[in-house]
């Protein structure tokens, strides 16, 4: 990841989550990292996919910088698809950081796009509104698609690059059943909810993008 030699960042960077010797704590902290953040497009898997926030999604010459040829949007509702008009390409989900939100029902349609960028020699950079959740957990459905590794293992991996990356609770839920379809031996590990899916509009603010959605009802009800 590329900062300023001696600056912020870099400190906060090269000493993780775990440094005490900075003299903030608790609230104070996350918001000081979020900032350090909130301007970096961070390299999920360097030359392909990139991760960030809305601050970086607006600015139009860090992503010609960073090779940026396609983007995830997964806070429409929030950030507009600013530099469509650009030639840059957009896949845009109205998703909520919401433990009700159902994100899986975007994975493959995502891993598609990303595939597709990767096959024309592009870079994709994926965003919501702070580089923490939802982004997140696109990214991460795309490295258990392709690199075969779980939930946890993918986590650690971004967390070493954007130590801010945090999925909420069902979204990390969401990407181990994922992992589980993807590679398990059976259903029997899987909670009965997770096998009911609904055909219908994805978002209220989207009504014509159609989605296979996973029915959250007791989700964690077993």
């Amino acid at each position: 990841m590329n900062m300023p030699h001696g600056s912020l960042a870099e400190r906060d960077y090269n000493a993780g989550e775990d440094d005490d010797s900075m003299d903030v704590k608790g609230t104070d902290r996350r918001i000081y990292q979020n900032a350090i953040y909130n301007g970096v497009c961070s390299p999920v898997l360097d030359g392909l996919l990139y991760l960030g926030s809305d601050t970086v999604a607006r600015d139009y010459d860090k992503l010609k910088e960073s090779g940026i040829t396609h983007i995830i949007n997964c806070a429409a509702g929030y950030s507009p698809d600013y530099h469509a008009d650009k030639g840059l390409k957009y896949l845009s989900y109205h998703l909520k950081d919401h433990v009700r939100e159902n994100i899986e029902c975007c994975f493959y349609e995502c891993i598609e796009f990303i595939e597709q960028a990767r096959k024309e020699g592009g870079r994709v950079y994926v965003h919501c509104v702070q580089g923490i959740s939802r982004s997140t957990t696109i990214c991460l459905c795309y490295m258990i698609k392709t690199q075969k590794i779980g939930m946890q293992e993918g986590l650690d991996m971004i967390r070493k690059i954007r130590a801010i990356a945090n999925p909420n609770m069902t979204f990390m839920g969401q990407l181990i059943w994922f992992h589980k379809r993807l590679y398990g031996s059976s259903f029997d590990s899987i909670p009965v909810s997770p096998r009911v899916f609904l055909v219908c509009s994805h978002q209220p603010e989207d009504p014509f993008k159609v989605a296979c959605k996973l029915q959250m009802d007791n989700l964690y009800i077993q």
